[in-house]
Formats: structure tokens, C-alpha cells, sequence
């Protein structure tokens, strides 16, 4: 399995002909595939104004490791766990990210640019009441959360499902250990199992997380020109399943489709949505012979 075939979260497709690019950014924040406009397409911009950052959330990214680079070097921005790639026998620096994916998806997730700010105070070019909808700034979806580092990814992107499943397994157990806060895992990579997910072992680890309280993200694919199947772990229905999306050149969520490069899923899924969460010990689970 190589991490290099992941699903990108975020919309793509045709952006903004303008070549305004901002060069601290490095990209044109009026063009509909940049990180401003994500935020406002999926509405991380109205929950900032809400109060809703991210702060006290510890976010677990099992892929290629992160460096912290600039938006992600704010010290305690990064907890680094357990190194479990093909790059750890002998390494100086375990956790780092040789690779690239895993810290381009830390960033996209919690990463924000040292001057970036939830207060609007003063600030005339903020586009609501959180400063972090200053659109000059670099800031990820949940700029004050925490990300949880569990490197499997090694520098030419390869790692093994056991690697990850031994992963998943250890941010199940250390989520709530003291100073952790791990409410959300994210994934965004798959395999292609033929397995059921109530046989297959990927599937099985990510559900216990789940029982643990533990929001669990995965891609969906990059595969939809020659499968429309889910990737594992993410035909799970305990599992938040995410696309493409190709945003069709506008802000506005109404006409966009989902391009065919992704993976659409099928009937195969039996939840239409996901089950929340078991907030206390109980499971909660939904009777798996349910039918959709």
C-alpha cells in the first residue's frame, strides 16, 4: 500500500484564472481550489466565528510522519508518537516526514501561520467575526487543534496494512491517556480489500477506535475510473467516508459533482451515514443486520 494514491480532502477541478498568488501562501486565495476557499466550502469559516477552532482536540495523523515546517512549528503544535515505518530501524529522526503527504495533510487539517489570530479585533481585511478568516493568512481547517503524529508511512510513501493497523491499535489505547486528547483519526489512504468490513482487520481496528470515542476520517479513493467500491477502511459505515469534490468554479455547494477520478461507493456501504460516537462506555453500535 503506498500513501503517494491517497484522496486528497478538498475540492478540485477548475479554479480562478487570476494569478494573484500571495507569496507567503503560495497560492491564490480567490481561487475556489485554495485553502481560504476549502474553509468556506465545507463551513470551517462559519464554525471559527462560532467559537469552533479546534482547541482542546487532539487530531491522530497516521501516514508519512510531519515535519514542522512553518505553520505547524508552533512548539506543542505536534505530539509525536511511535514511528512504526520501514524508516525507523536506525533512524536519527523518527516521525519525520520523508515524504511529504503526511505533513500536507497536518497542515491542511490544523496548520496556521504564526501570525494568525481567532481574534477579529482590528483586523479590517477579516471577512467574518474570527481572524481567522483573514484571507492573507495560511490556516487549516481546525487551526487550534493538536496534531498526533504516528508515522507508517516511509520515504517513498510504502508502509504494509499491518503497520497501520498496529497504529490505528495504539492511538486507540493512548486517546485518552493523560495530556491526550485524540477525538478524531484521519486516514487518508485505503486499500482496495476484497474482505466484508466485518471480517476485514483494518476495518475491525478502526471500529474500535470508533467504540472508544475516537471520529474516524477516511478516504474514500482515487480509483473511481476503474472501481466505484470505498477504499478500506472507509466502506465502514463507522467510519466518516470523504471525497472529491470538484467545486465547478464557484463557492457555492449546489452544483458541485464529484469528479471521476474518486471512488462514489455503492450499495455495498449499508449506512447511508455514519453512527455517532459511543460517548461513554456503552457501544451504541447499530445492529449490523440492519438494512439500508
Amino acid at each position: 500500500m503506498a500513501l503517494a494514491a491517497a484522496a486528497l480532502v478538498g475540492p478540485v477541478g477548475a479554479g480562478s484564472a487570476s494569478a494573484a498568488v500571495v507569496p507567503g501562501l503560495g497560492y491564490d486565495p480567490a481561487d475556489v481550489g485554495s485553502l481560504s476557499a476549502i474553509s468556506q466550502i465545507v463551513g470551517a469559516r462559519a464554525a471559527w466565528a462560532q467559537g469552533y477552532t479546534g482547541a482542546g482536540v487532539d487530531v491522530a495523523v497516521i501516514d508519512t510522519g510531519v515535519t514542522p515546517v512553518p505553520g505547524l512549528a508552533t512548539t506543542g503544535k505536534i505530539v509525536t508518537g511511535p514511528d512504526l515505518s520501514f524508516d525507523a530501524p536506525g533512524a536519527t529522526t523518527p516521525g519525520l516526514d520523508a515524504f511529504g503527504h503526511g505533513t500536507f495533510m497536518a497542515s491542511l487539517i490544523a496548520g496556521k501561520d504564526a501570525g494568525a489570530t481567532s481574534s477579529a479585533t482590528g483586523c479590517g481585511i477579516c471577512l467574518n467575526a474570527s481572524g481567522y478568516s483573514d484571507t492573507t493568512k495560511f490556516v487549516g481547517i481546525a487551526p487550534d487543534a493538536r496534531i498526533v503524529n504516528v508515522k507508517v508511512g516511509a520515504a517513498d510513501g510504502a508502509t504494509d496494512v499491518t503497520q497501520v493497523i498496529a497504529a490505528v491499535d495504539w492511538v486507540t489505547q493512548h486517546a485518552h491517556d493523560p495530556g491526550m486528547n485524540i477525538r478524531v483519526l484521519n486516514l487518508s489512504y485505503g486499500t482496495a480489500s476484497t474482505q466484508a468490513y466485518t471480517s476485514d482487520p483494518l476495518a475491525q481496528a478502526v471500529e474500535q477506535a470508533w467504540k472508544h470515542g475516537i471520529v474516524v476520517v477516511a478516504a474514500a479513493g482515487n480509483d473511481g475510473k476503474s472501481s466505484k467500491n470505498l477504499a478500506d477502511p472507509a466502506f465502514d459505515p463507522y467510519v466518516i467516508a470523504v471525497g472529491g469534490d470538484d467545486p465547478n468554479a464557484t463557492l457555492a455547494t449546489g452544483d458541485d459533482t464529484v469528479p471521476t477520478f474518486a471512488e462514489h461507493g455503492n450499495s455495498k456501504r449499508p449506512w447511508t451515514s455514519p453512527p455517532r460516537p459511543p460517548m461513554s462506555s456503552g457501544c451504541g453500535c447499530p445492529d449490523r443486520s440492519s438494512t439500508p
